[in-house]
């Protein structure tokens, strides 16, 4: 029985010694060989994770039932080989493996295959449940549109992290100018300026401290009040005489 823990989506499957034995494989083999897989499980399909509807055969039965045994798994137990399989799986009802033709395979020597998990109502009537396909001898599951479009928004994350990532480290900020845009490489240049400017030993300057700084601005301001004395109130007493007069 499968493991509903197992990701199907992640493993893959290839056996080059039936290969070799086979002469290569084709549309009359492929099914022999998917039966091999890890895919195919020995016809035990995990009902858990597929919706079962009333227009199956034997409903209530399934409902009740965690796994079932495939069609195709049927016929093999009966010793039912080669393109007979195809033509008795059309008349059947049920879950069953069939091969998809395909038109045009990529090479001659190395084409490729796909292989539809379905429920047959009838000979032209089915729901699809899975798909795996074959290239160059090796079986993949075909993944869902939830884990395509699930792992394209990942990529599409970790991208868009890495620029802003490296955009930060470009932006170079100035007292005089702000922040300032600049490449890459003039990163790397100014990076490693002030780590040489760290370790050479600068003798420092010796600033006077602050008190001395006020005393000396005391100092001039009272040479200010000194040197400028008031104007003398004649002045004033003058303008009030004239307004007497």
């Amino acid at each position: 029985m499968e493991n509903n823990n197992n990701d199907n989506s992640t493993i893959s499957f290839s056996d080059i010694t039936f290969i070799h034995q086979q002469g290569g494989l084709n549309n009359n083999n492929i099914l022999e060989y998917f039966y091999r897989s890890n895919f195919y499980n020995n016809g035990l399909i995990n009902l858990h994770n597929i919706n079962i509807m009333r227009s199956m055969e034997n409903y209530e039965y399934l409902r009740t039932q965690s796994s079932v045994v495939c069609n195709n798994e049927t016929l093999r137990i009966q010793n039912y080989t080669g393109s007979n399989v195809v033509n008795i799986l059309l008349k059947m009802k049920g879950f069953q493996f069939i091969n998809e033709q395909v038109n045009s395979p990529i090479n001659q020597s190395n084409p490729y295959f796909i292989i539809r998990k379905i429920y047959r109502y009838s000979p032209t009537h089915f729901d699809t449940i899975d798909l795996y396909y074959c290239i160059n001898g090796i079986f993949y599951k075909s993944p869902e549109l939830f884990e395509i479009v699930h792992s394209k928004f990942h990529h599409i994350n970790e991208h868009i992290k890495t620029a802003f990532h490296e955009i930060v480290q470009s932006v170079n900020y100035l007292p005089s100018k702000g922040e300032k845009m600049i490449s890459l490489d003039q990163k790397v240049e100014v990076d490693e300026f002030l780590s040489n400017k760290r370790n050479e030993n600068f003798e420092m300057i010796d600033f006077p401290s602050m008190n001395n700084v006020l005393k000396n601005v005391d100092e001039y301001v009272n040479s200010l009040i000194t040197t400028n004395q008031p104007v003398d109130n004649n002045i004033s007493n003058i303008s009030n005489s004239e307004k007497l007069s």
